[in-house]
């Protein structure tokens, strides 16, 4: 097996080393990587494309040592790492919005260091998106890509003589029961978190001079199946026990509930090996000790020592703002101190948010999107609701 490689910037032949062994990605919802090791000592094998099995991949870093060389493959597309100005309203499609976005300032750039006129992109449907930016803000494009495969877009990548092709439609997925003794799947790994939010004390508050005045409480309860009532479920979920405190009246407490438990969507994580063929977003439903779990196919590799494809089921972020958000996350840090007792913002993705919030009503199916100005997500219609904090217990 050969790994071939052309230049980014023409789509002309670079080389065709002997591959030696590989392990990379077929499709992912998050930033993974995979590596191909190939004859040979050639260290411009980097910042280009890479074709391996067929299959196109961008081609990160290339690290020559001892007569070989091992190459960091990504998805594609990471070719497209670069930061733009958001000049839309928020309301376009993703297919739409992405082709316009590469045709505009890679197809025909105007600089040939950064164009790829080689690069055809059209589509095929539509994907309605929130783009949870403002207008003339600067963003990184590859996480409005990342979205867009989250949220079921599918890139098909085509590849001619002397040019390429991306086609950008729905992805159509769907329900598979995997059995892991069938002769067709194995396990190979599973982790199931504990360290949920099983309950959730909302409280409507009003601060004033440092004075603390609950107008209102609501209990709300985590149930197996991603539910959240105000009555628990039998037999009781174990977790955590948190306290959000609302300084709002229009933000409803089921809303602030909602949020403090989001993060419990990804407590679900396993890796099985299969001869059957998935796609990122299928649901699986497979029973893992003793229990019969539903989890999303969130990412797929393979590998020259396993004839199989590896699969990783999780459960799918479905906004920007989790990347959006994970990404300033060390510029948002903070913390606000009430009556000698520290309280923590809310997290959402390993970042922290804090300020005032301006609030979506996607909100209610546990979903913060957020802006790099307001610490929050854009509401257009309604605008800033309030502050939104978590007491430490």
């Amino acid at each position: 097996m050969k790994c071939f490689f052309r230049s980014l910037a023409t789509w002309e032949h670079l080389a065709a080393p002997d591959v030696v062994s590989y392990a990379v990605p077929v499709f992912a919802a998050s930033k993974k990587t995979g590596t191909v090791k190939v004859a040979g000592e050639t260290p411009g094998l980097s910042g280009c494309w890479a074709v391996l099995d067929g299959r196109l991949f961008y081609a990160s870093k290339a690290a020559p040592a001892s007569g070989y060389t091992t190459v960091t493959l990504s998805k594609p597309i990471y070719a497209f790492t670069r930061d733009l100005v958001y000049g839309g309203d928020g309301t376009e499609d993703l297919e739409d919005f992405i082709a316009a976005e590469l045709t505009a300032n890679w197809v025909d750039q105007e600089d040939e260091q950064f164009a790829m006129p080689y690069l055809t992109v059209t589509t095929g449907g539509t994907t309605a998106a929130d783009m949870a930016f403002s207008h003339n803000e600067v963003y990184p494009f590859t996480e409005v890509l990342e979205l867009a495969e989250e949220m079921g877009v599918d890139f098909t990548w085509t590849m001619f003589a002397d040019s390429l092709s991306l086609t950008l439609a729905p992805r159509s997925t769907g329900a598979h029961n995997v059995f892991f003794n069938d002769g067709h799947s194995q396990l190979l790994s599973v982790s199931v978190t504990t360290s949920l939010v099983a309950k959730v004390t909302a409280r409507r508050i009003a601060v004033e001079d440092d004075v603390i005045t609950v107008s209102a409480t609501k209990n709300f309860y985590w149930h197996a199946d991603g539910s959240i009532t105000e009555t628990p479920p039998s037999p009781r979920i174990p977790g955590t026990w948190a306290v959000v405190s609302v300084t709002d009246e229009d933000l409803d407490l089921d809303v602030a509930a909602a949020e403090a438990m989001a993060s419990n969507n990804s407590s679900v994580k396993i890796t099985f090996a299969s001869d059957r063929e998935f796609r990122l977003g299928d649901r699986i439903t497979c029973r893992v000790n003793g229990e019969v779990i539903t989890a999303a196919v969130t990412s797929a590799q393979i590998q020259n020592t396993d004839p199989r494809t590896r699969y990783e089921l999780g459960n799918l972020p479905t906004t920007l703002t989790e990347k959006y958000e994970a990404a300033g996350a060390v510029r948002r840090e903070q913390a606000v101190t009430y009556e000698n007792s520290v309280e923590k913002p809310i997290s959402s993705a390993g970042g922290t948010v804090g300020g005032s919030l301006t609030v979506n009503e996607s909100l209610k199916a546990n979903v913060l999107a957020v802006t790099s100005n307001s610490y929050g997500t854009t509401l257009p219609a309604t605008g800033v609701v309030g502050q939104i904090f978590f007491l430490l217990q």
